[in-house]
C-alpha cells in the first residue's frame, strides 16, 4: 500500500493484510539503495492494495432537521418573544 525508505536506507512496503491472517501492518523489506526501491514498488504494483472505500455521501432519508420543519408545520409552531 506504502513505498517507504527508513532512516537506515531500506526500503520498505507496509500494508494491512487485505485476508485478516495476520493481524496489524505487515511489513516486507526490499535492502537499501535503487535496487531496494525498485524491488520495492514492483511489490506494491504486485499488491494492487490501491483502492480506496468509497466516500460517505450525505445522510440517507430524512434528516433531523427535515423532521423538525415538518413538526413545525403540521402543530403550527408560532414563535413567541423571550420577553
Amino acid at each position: 500500500m506504502a513505498v517507504r525508505q527508513r532512516k537506515d536506507g531500506r526500503w520498505i512496503v507496509y500494508y494491512r493484510d487485505p485476508e485478516g491472517i495476520k493481524k496489524g501492518v505487515v511489513n516486507e523489506y526490499f535492502g537499501r539503495g535503487p535496487e531496494g526501491k525498485l524491488k520495492a514498488i514492483q511489490r506494491d504494483s504486485e499488491l494492487g492494495l490501491k483502492t480506496r472505500r468509497p466516500s460517505k455521501t450525505g445522510p440517507k432519508g430524512q434528516t433531523l432537521f427535515d423532521l423538525s420543519v415538518l413538526y413545525m408545520k403540521y402543530r403550527g409552531f408560532k414563535p413567541r418573544p423571550l420577553a
